[in-house]
């Protein structure tokens, strides 16, 4: 047998410390370790991701880096300098708040709807946002959660 071989079949048939080098995904999930992966995760897809809190001028808890591509930065999401509102092209703001109000409303779980946003240097950019909604115990919206990804123009 090949020493590269011996060593494998030693690595894989040393269990004494699994235990402490795998642990179940119930004890890291929630961790700092688990929260970071997510991001990173989220951070290289090529859609943008956000959680907001479902209110009205609800600050946004969490959105994804490549916010940049459409020249915002996510700081200024997360200090609330920005609201989501904000990006949305003013025509389309009330008919987008409007889907979202009766999407909440009449209990609905997920919805997507189309819209314009204005980027970070003024063009117009057609987007399509795909929204969870997360509810409390009681059926009330507590987070909006979803992906916001550019499309072709309508």
């Amino acid at each position: 047998m090949a020493r590269h071989e011996v060593e494998f079949e030693e690595q894989i048939s040393l269990e004494d410390n699994y235990d402490e080098k795998v642990k179940p995904v119930d004890t890291i999930r929630g961790s700092e370790m688990y929260v970071r992966a997510l991001e990173k995760l989220v951070n290289h897809m090529p859609v943008v991701a956000f959680v907001r809190e479902a209110r009205e001028g609800g600050m946004v808890e969490f959105i994804s880096d490549n916010i940049s591509e459409f020249g915002y930065r996510a700081e200024d999401f997360h200090s609330g300098k920005l609201a989501y509102g904000d990006m949305i092209d003013p025509e389309d703001a009330a008919g987008a708040l409007l889907e979202l109000q009766e999407n909440a409303r009449e209990g609905a779980y997920d919805f997507v709807q189309t819209y314009r946003i204005r980027t970070g240097d003024g063009q117009v950019k057609w987007v399509q946002e795909n929204t969870c909604i997360f509810r409390n115990d009681e059926g009330r919206p507590v987070y909006y959660t979803g992906t916001l990804k550019e499309i072709k123009e309508q």
